[in-house]
């Protein structure tokens, strides 16, 4: 499995440091290692295999404006039973507001075939539904009318730093 990430910037919040989007190494879902809910801070998260990818990401902000806050878009490839590259899941996560260590459940998606039929040929084609713009999933538009189904969960360890905030009107806890 690997995994595409991007940083999405909606408004007037621009990148002034670092890697904006990007792949990750190539991981395989341990056969021994399972997830289990009951080892995680959460109980919300189903059991399933781990893949680990421990990818660091280090990137600066800036802004004159706080509007349109920082998120990561997840989109998680892994072969088939074909051996062929297909989407295994697209998440995004809004960056916390605050310094501080975080770790982060992001539960993924992917679309489905609006009609069943359109989904087994799809399979036998080996073209499964994938979104055109990756960056889809942090947008509101058209989000209404695509059918998605869950697909599982990234977790994400963030070390947060922030400056200047308060110059915002925001308080830095």
């Amino acid at each position: 499995m690997s995994s595409y990430f991007s940083l999405a910037c909606l408004a007037q919040i621009e990148s002034a440091y670092g890697v904006e989007e990007g792949i990750t190494q190539l991981g395989k879902a341990s056969t021994s290692i399972t997830f289990s809910a009951s080892t995680s801070s959460t109980k919300d998260i189903p059991p399933g295999r781990v893949c680990v990818w421990n990818f660091p990401l280090e990137i600066a902000f800036k802004s004159t404006n706080a509007y349109g806050w920082p998120q990561i878009v997840f989109n998680v490839y892994g072969l088939d039973s074909f051996g062929r590259d297909v989407i295994r899941g697209y998440g995004s996560l809004r960056l916390p507001l605050s310094s501080g260590q975080y770790e982060k459940f992001v539960p993924t998606f992917i679309p489905v075939a609006s009609v069943p039929l359109n989904g087994f040929i799809a399979v036998l084609a080996g073209k499964l539904p994938e979104f055109l713009d990756s960056r889809f999933v942090v947008k509101n538009e058209g989000r209404e009318v695509t059918r998605v189904k869950s697909q599982g969960t990234v977790k994400v360890k963030l070390n947060i730093i922030t400056k200047d905030l308060e110059n915002f009107g925001y308080i830095n806890k």
